[in-house]
Parts: structure tokens; C-alpha cells; sequence
């Protein structure tokens, strides 16, 4: 699990396709980064949680499968790349952000970036498959950045961005046409799903009622 709270921008330094079943990815970062790292830990890669297959002192690489790389932006990544990283979440750990799997549930493609003195803000095109799990004011990862998301309409989503934020992650990058992982909220995923399966049973809250509750 991971909190959607980036603490590294790292820049990807190697791919190499070890034929159609996975990539080897080297990521550079700093020595801060990977005080406590270990082989087989998990590092949330632009929100797409990866292992850490090996490590230097100033880097790490991964081994993405080809069915990670066919869900994910990680199709468009290159030499230079700039990605987001955060390692996953410790039991003893502050809770910050949202809950976040590091499962990418879509992607979306960026159609306006603006940047002004009252206000940064991103408009994205979302999946349909996605967006009814998106809620005004609900919580949002985008390339594993959490975010709140200020409006929705139909297939569209805007998400402000505070000056912070926007200094230290890949959001200062991104260009009309980028396109973004998406993890929508496991919360309200979980919450729909479990709606879905109880009017299918057909429980409902006359029922229990009924039923004596």
C-alpha cells in the first residue's frame, strides 16, 4: 500500500525488453532514497507499484512485465523519463494522502494545463470505466500523486494543484496529450461493488426491515 504523498522524482536511465514477457527499467535517484531499500520491495512507480529487482548507490532497476507495461504510461516511458517514486507504506508509518493500491485502474489523457498566479490546475479526459468511481471532492491518484479532485463533468475531471506539489513531482512537465496512470479510490470502488453485489441479492433497506433489523 502506498499514500498517493511522491517523495522523489526520479529520471529512468535504461530500458531494455528481455523479449515480449518483461522490461528491465533502471531508475536514478538519490542515496536518500534508497537508505532502506532492499531487493524485492516495492517503490510505486508513476502510481504503478513495481519491485525493486536490484539497486546501486544512486539507482534501481525493476522488472516490468509486458502486461504492466501494455496497462500503464510506462508504454511511453524513455531515456530521461521523469517519474514519480514512493516507497511502499510501513504499519508504524503516518497516514497522509489516501489509501492507494498502486494497481493503475486506467489511464487518462491531459487537455488543458493552466498555470497562473491564483491557481494551478489540470484537466483530464478519463475512461468511462472509471469515471463512476469519481466524486467531486473524492480523492484521485494520478502518476501516484494524490489528489482531490475539484469538478467533474461526464468524462472530464480537473484536479488543483498546490505550488508544492507542483515543484516536486512530474506535474510541471506534463503537456496537453500527456497521458496519466489513474488509480481510482479503492474506497469507493469497494463501497459500489459491495451496492451492486446486496441489490443483486436483493437486500435492500426495506428488506431488513422486513426481515426484523
Amino acid at each position: 500500500m502506498f499514500t498517493g504523498l511522491i517523495q522523489e522524482l526520479g529520471k529512468v536511465s535504461s530500458i531494455q525488453k528481455k523479449g515480449d514477457y518483461y522490461a528491465k527499467i533502471d531508475i536514478q535517484c538519490s542515496e536518500a532514497f534508497l537508505e532502506d531499500i532492499s531487493i524485492g520491495d516495492s517503490i510505486a512507480i508513476n502510481g504503478a507499484c513495481q519491485t525493486v529487482a536490484s539497486y546501486r548507490s544512486s539507482s534501481f532497476s525493476i522488472e516490468s512485465l509486458s502486461e504492466t507495461i501494455k496497462k500503464t504510461n510506462f508504454m511511453y516511458l524513455k531515456n530521461n523519463s521523469l517519474v514519480n517514486l514512493e516507497k511502499s507504506l510501513k504499519l508504524d508509518s503516518k497516514l497522509d494522502g489516501h489509501m492507494v493500491q498502486g494497481h493503475i485502474t486506467s489511464m487518462a489523457k491531459v487537455v488543458k494545463v493552466t498555470k497562473s498566479k491564483e491557481k494551478i490546475y489540470i484537466k483530464l479526459i478519463i475512461s468511462k470505466k472509471d469515471s463512476v468511481y469519481m466524486l467531486c471532492e473524492g480523492s484521485v491518484t494520478i502518476d501516484g500523486i494524490s489528489l482531490t479532485i475539484a469538478s467533474i463533468n461526464h468524462d472530464f475531471i480537473e484536479v488543483n494543484i498546490i505550488p508544492t506539489t507542483w515543484d516536486t513531482t512530474n506535474l510541471k512537465y506534463m503537456k496537453v496529450g500527456y497521458i496519466a496512470n489513474i488509480e481510482s479510490d479503492i474506497n469507493v470502488r469497494a463501497l459500489l461493488k459491495n451496492k451492486e453485489k446486496k441489490e443483486k441479492e436483493g437486500i435492500s433497506l426495506s428488506k431488513l426491515k422486513q426481515w426484523g433489523y
